[in-house]
C-alpha cells in the first residue's frame, strides 16, 4: 500500500496531499493531523490506563516516537 506514491515512509506531506486530493481543506487536514499527534503524545497515559505492562508500553512508545 502506498500513500500519495510513498510506500516505505509516508509523512505528513503525503497525508496532506491525499486529503487535498479528496477535497479536505488544508486547515481541516492540518487540524486532524495535529489531533493525532496530540493523542500519540499521550500514549504513556493511555497505556497506563489500559494496563499495558511497562516494558511493552515503552516498546510501543519508542515505535510511535519514530514515526
Amino acid at each position: 500500500m502506498t500513500v500519495a506514491g510513498e510506500g516505505k515512509a509516508p509523512g505528513a506531506g503525503h497525508l496532506l496531499r491525499v486529503a487535498l486530493d479528496r477535497g479536505v481543506s488544508r486547515a481541516e487536514a492540518t487540524a486532524v493531523m495535529d489531533e493525532v499527534r496530540s493523542a500519540v503524545a499521550r500514549w504513556p497515559e493511555f497505556a497506563r490506563l489500559a494496563g499495558v505492562a511497562g516494558a511493552k508500553a515503552r516498546e510501543i512508545g519508542t515505535k510511535l516516537a519514530s514515526r
